[in-house]
């Protein structure tokens, strides 16, 4: 894989804004006792349920070349991000704007006349004593982590999420946020603290690991996540079916390398509600990270899969685990460098995401791949409540009837003597980037007038039910919905055995399970875009796995050492090889170089035949589609076409005659 709209609706009551003005001043916990002073004398039988709404967009214009305000916010976002996970745990009540463009599209839609949260009254509190105030027995104490060993806010972060506590990193300068807390002795103070009694740091990559009797991995960074996994992985206190796997406080040495929110802090309020796994480990064996450079290569690799095998193991290998982030390639891993920094690694960016997907699959586990630019989620807590039916529906499956109706077959049911071709809408396999891309895509007013397929992975409603919903309910004419990779990214390959990262049995089967169920819920038919990365080419096992779920068929990526027919159906599924990506992501693209790459394709093609081609995108509205089918047009003497969905493409390999074409199938 490879940025806005405003709108408030306002409905707050006066006595609790009265009341917040109050909190500010009042920074005790004396102040529930005034709210229900107030509830009494105003007599309301039942008060309307309240959505806090915390702006931290303000915030954004401040000097983050100074550490200290840079740390600070830093501070204040990890501790909100905590805050909303425990209190969004069973229900919606603490909304953060952070990301202003997005924040403000999916809020507006949500408080919409007769939508789902609607009815709630609004409290806007302005500062962090006002916030706090109006939870003040929500959290209970403070998570203490040290800056000098970075990967502790990430261990902290897990632990805040378990038990109920804030991350707050140690502090004693006046005027940090650290020193603000433990003065006032907040909700209790501090709980637990990742720091030695004498305040040197507790890990230390030498000697036995803290309340272990395990020998150092000769790594802090990895001594960190050990104590974790010792202490809270496997005893089962984690919710071994979620890691989040997300960027350390490392971040604030390069966090000029990219967009400020890539942070990815606000991400984690969906993984501390869930009770999850947070941590941020290299996948590769041959180097040492950027972030740890004394450690010996493959260290972080070794922990990261002692992780995934103690889940695994939790879940006795009968669920999938679902991974939520993406390797932070502009900061760490990567061999990625600008002039302000050095990621510091070997291999580049997309072989980074294929090794890592290539590991998760091996151990029952898929991603959610939120990669950069548009890591930065906020709200997920929020949106995971929204009720979902059962089934959402969307337009039927191709008839023959239906498509001899609308001209793409003949009038006696056979496919016309033309180019067919579709195009895969991607990349929509990590709800944070639908969750950016979305209000974009949703005003553009080429939408409905072409047949097009949106590649949204049905995993992605965990995280973002409501944006989900939101997409399908507001749904035109034309458009079809199928999968990307499929119910998360994983590489199919390495569910089979032999696996001999994990050395794990077969788990085919349960990603077969799990598949089936996203699926039928959102009425999914077809997988755009399997991919293989590092791993052994797709065989007949694995098209036959699809078939159970995804009859409708699979678009496969063109890879190294690809030895796969174009098009053709194996195990009773229909298949299609991707061209390969079409030039220019989210615009950007001359539209003419990109007209000129299909037509050379159609006049490749023998006169008065049948021919299917499958082109990728990456983040294109649909004008992008109106314009290129306005370029095609002014091209003199190209051979006839016709634009269908890829559900129709994938019909007409099965259903029209076209299964033997070009069937070859390396067994």
């Amino acid at each position: 894989m490879n940025i806005p709209f405003s709108k408030y609706c306002l409905c707050t009551a006066y006595w609790r804004q009265i009341l917040i003005a109050f909190g500010g001043i009042l920074w005790t916990l004396t102040l529930p006792h005034l709210i229900l002073q107030a509830n009494s004398a105003e007599k309301v039988p039942q008060a309307k349920k309240t959505l806090v709404v915390y702006d931290f967009v303000p915030q954004l214009t401040s000097n983050f070349n100074n550490p200290a305000i840079l740390r600070r916010h830093y501070d204040e976002v990890l501790l909100v991000t905590c805050l909303q996970g425990i209190v969004n745990r069973n229900e919606p009540r603490l909304f953060v704007r952070y990301n202003a463009a997005p924040d403000d599209f999916w809020f507006a839609r949500m408080r919409e006349a007769g939508e789902w949260l609607s009815d709630r009254d609004v409290a806007r509190p302005k500062t962090l004593q006002e916030l706090f105030a109006l939870f003040p027995n929500e959290s209970k104490g403070l998570v203490v982590w040290d800056e000098r060993v970075p990967a502790t806010s990430n261990v902290a972060a897990t632990i805040a999420g378990v038990e109920d506590l804030l991350a707050i990193r140690f502090d004693e300068t006046p005027g940090s946020l650290y020193k603000e807390l433990t003065t006032a002795n907040y909700a209790g103070g501090v709980v637990r603290k990742l720091l030695a009694e004498n305040g040197q740091p507790l890990f230390t990559g030498k000697g036995l690991i803290p309340q272990t009797h395990i020998e150092s991995t000769g790594s802090a960074k990895n001594d960190a996540y050990i104590w974790l996994l010792e202490n809270y992985i496997k005893p089962g206190k984690t919710n071994p079916r979620m890691i989040g796997y997300y960027i350390d406080a490392d971040w604030m040495r390069s966090w000029k390398n990219g967009a400020f929110s890539l942070h990815t802090l606000n991400n984690l309020d969906y993984i501390l509600a869930h009770r999850g796994v947070v941590c941020d480990l290299d996948i590769w064996e041959d180097e040492t990270p950027v972030d740890d450079r004394g450690q010996n290569p493959g260290t972080d690799l070794e922990t990261l899969k002692k992780i995934l095998r103690s889940s695994y193991d939790a879940v006795d290998g009968k669920e999938m685990i679902a991974c939520i982030g993406f390797t932070p390639w502009a900061f760490k891993y990567t061999n990625f460098k600008t002039d302000k920094w050095d990621a510091g690694g070997k291999h580049e960016g997309v072989a980074t995401e294929w090794r890592f997907v290539e590991i998760l699959s091996a151990y029952n586990a898929y991603m959610d791949a939120d990669a950069i630019a548009y890591s930065s989620m906020v709200n997920a807590s929020i949106y995971q409540h929204y009720p979902l039916p059962a089934v959402i529906p969307q337009s039927p499956a191709p008839t023959r009837e239906q498509l001899i109706k609308k001209g793409i077959l003949t009038p006696d049911g056979k496919p016309l003597p033309v180019n067919y071709y579709a195009h895969y809408q991607g990349d929509y396999d990590s709800a944070a980037w639908l969750y950016w891309q979305a209000p974009k895509m949703w005003n553009d007013p080429a939408r409905g007038t072409l047949p097009l397929s949106w590649a949204m992975n049905p995993n992605l409603a965990d995280r973002f039910a409501f944006g989900m919903a939101y997409i399908r309910k507001t749904r035109k004419d034309g458009e079809v919905w199928v999968a990307g990779e499929g119910a998360g990214y994983v590489m199919v390959s390495n569910l089979q055995k032999p696996r001999p990262i994990s050395g794990l049995p077969d788990g085919l089967d349960v990603w077969v399970e799990h598949s089936k169920r996203s699926y039928k819920q959102w009425d999914i038919r077809v997988t755009g875009f399997e991919i293989d990365g590092f791993c052994p080419i797709l065989n007949e096992r694995g098209y036959g796995a699809f078939g159970k779920f995804s009859p409708g068929g699979v678009g496969v990526a063109r890879g190294k050492g690809f030895e796969q027919a174009d098009y053709g159906t194996v195990e009773g599924a229909p298949f299609m090889c991707h061209w390969g990506d079409l030039p220019g992501n989210e615009g950007g693209a001359n539209m003419k170089e990109v007209s000129q790459i299909l037509a050379k394709e159609f006049m490749a093609t023998k006169p008065n035949t049948t021919s299917l081609h499958l082109f990728r995108s990456i983040l294109q509205k649909p004008s992008y589609y109106a314009e290129l089918e306005k370029e095609l047009d002014m091209i003199p003497n190209l051979p006839p076409r016709k634009l269908v969905d890829m559900e129709t493409l994938f019909w007409l390999i099965k259903e029209g005659g076209l299964s033997e074409q070009r069937k070859n199938i390396r067994k």
